[in-house]
């Protein structure tokens, strides 16, 4: 894996097309137990659907827009193209599957009240599950979404979030505390390395650790695009211009600069970049493979099947790239398509991970906000790199011009504070206060 002087690239990320509905309306009243749960719900959340009609996940039933299933009206979203309902988050109930939030409050796994943490690295560790929240802690469990959101709401994936500024609306996704094993086992990284310093690259993905993250926080569900960029700072840095890809060609630096703009635009919004911890936590969703879809299989340096489901990479980034400013991709090696201009693509043109995270390998490097940390084999909570004024940044999940073998979880590099290139980028995070 060389590092970053290596060739990159990036595909594009996506902004929602159109504004939600930005009311505050919350829900203190609480409006009383499901039927189909055996304890009362103890919160609901606003949650913006399409219209004519609106489902209400685990509910059974569909009922018209505008109202809920127990029948009160509500009213209809600023723009008239979407209604507003007030979905359940059930407790433990018949229909609704797992007790994502209730009136009980469990001890929170592996904080001092709960199960402590393994003693060493080779205890069973248990992962956190896709779409699990701490029953004990929700962050729309106050009845209202943060100050800073135009939309919430609960998926299949999970909570989210969104904030609005001008035309731009990025969702964030809420990521729950938890453990998880950090780096990658040697079998993994095996016979990766074609040249002798390489090993050096792969060798900092060892051991692999555990890792708690005591706190909950928001993740941006794609990278940073150009259209956000754009409506914070003015102009656009890119290489491959177009509103929904990732921007690109910003420093660790640059971020900066963008996250001081953009915080005192909207208050209480507080974004930062993730730390690589953090990262690789999202990253992961639960999951312990190579890949968060599963095992990966490197048949050439630019073929590896299981990539090109989820991301864009050194395979795949010539498919379907429209733009006439490119990159010759024609003679990279043992490509699993062929194909010629190659560059990034919008975002939220692959599959997401278990937690609704897109692009999170592929497309475009992210920027973390510590550096290269040397990994240790005992567990480690919220562990930060080097934090030092000039000191070099991790960049983490490979790029669209990228080989295979550096498009993996657990896959590190790195870069001063003032480099920039065409396949990489960011994304925000920011950690729900207490």
């Amino acid at each position: 894996m060389p590092g970053p002087s290596a060739r990159h690239g990036n595909h594009a990320v996506g902004a929602d097309p159109a504004r939600r509905a930005s009311g505050r309306t919350t829900a203190h009243d609480r409006l009383g137990g499901n039927p189909s749960c055996r304890q009362g719900v103890d919160f609901w959340c606003r949650l913006t659907l399409p219209r004519p009609a609106i489902a209400v996940p685990g509910a059974g039933s569909r009922h018209p827009a505008g109202t809920t299933g127990r029948g009160s009206a509500l009213g209809q979203a600023s723009h008239g193209q979407e209604a507003a309902t007030w979905r359940n988050i059930a407790g433990d109930c018949k229909t609704h599957g797992p007790c994502v939030a209730g009136r009980e409050r469990m001890p929170r796994e592996g904080s001092p009240r709960g199960r402590p943490f393994p003693s060493n690295a080779t205890d069973a560790l248990p992962m956190v599950q896709p779409a699990s929240i701490d029953p004990s802690w929700h962050p729309l469990a106050q009845g209202w979404a943060p100050e800073w959101a135009s939309e919430w709401g609960e998926d299949r994936h999970g909570v989210f979030a969104a904030f609005t500024l001008g035309e731009v609306t990025p969702r964030l996704r809420w990521i729950p505390a938890g453990r998880f094993w950090m780096g990658s086992p040697p079998e993994e990284t095996r016979g990766l390395a074609r040249e002798d310093y390489e090993r050096e690259w792969f060798e900092r993905e060892h051991p692999r650790h555990a890792v708690y993250i005591s706190r909950g926080y928001w993740l941006f569900d794609t990278p940073c695009t150009q259209a956000l960029w754009v409506a914070v700072m003015g102009s656009n840095p890119s290489r491959f211009q177009s509103p929904e890809r990732p921007v690109e060609q910003v420093s660790w630096e640059d971020v900066q600069g963008f996250l001081v703009k953009i915080n005192a635009e909207i208050p209480g919004l507080a974004l930062a970049l993730p730390t690589e911890a953090q990262w690789e936590h999202a990253c992961r969703a639960g999951t312990e493979t190579a890949l968060y879809s599963g095992a990966i299989d490197i048949l050439g340096q630019n073929n590896a099947p299981a990539l090109d489901p989820i991301a864009w990479y050194g395979g795949n980034s010539g498919v379907g790239f429209e733009l006439a400013e490119g990159e010759d991709s024609s003679g990279w090696p043992e490509k699993q398509y062929p194909g010629g201009k190659a560059g990034t693509h919008p975002v939220k043109g692959k599959e997401p991970n278990p937690w609704g995270l897109y692009d999170m390998l592929g497309n475009v490097w992210e920027w973390c906000a510590d550096g290269l940390r040397d990994y240790g084999d005992h567990w480690s909570q919220d562990p930060v790199g080097p934090l030092d004024a000039g000191a070099d940044r991790v960049i983490r999940g490979g790029s669209w011009s990228d080989d295979a073998r550096s498009c993996r979880c657990a896959c590190r590099d790195g870069g001063g504070p003032g480099y920039r290139l065409s396949g990489l980028g960011f994304r925000c995070a920011r950690v729900q206060d207490p």
